[in-house]
């Protein structure tokens, strides 16, 4: 991921925080795993990882506006 962009500056752009609160899921673990399902081919180009945890693990994704739908969509 060398030529990240800073979507979270960018009003198009939902967090995995912001999904995870909308749709209810169970944890925080658990709605970026479903997103790493869903795009896993588009991680580099269309999500964004802003942080990392102590350990390593994605802490947070971003998700463009057209992705953010179709997210919201199917779950």
């Amino acid at each position: 991921m060398n030529n990240l962009i800073d979507f979270r500056f960018t009003p198009d752009v939902m967090t995995s925080t912001q999904l995870l609160e909308m749709l209810h899921f169970e944890s925080k673990s658990s709605i970026n795993k479903a997103i790493k399902l869903m795009f896993m081919d588009k991680i580099d180009d269309s999500i964004v990882e802003s942080s990392l945890d102590s350990r390593g693990y994605v802490d947070e994704y971003l998700l463009k506006e057209l992705e953010s739908k179709m997210f919201v969509d199917r779950h």
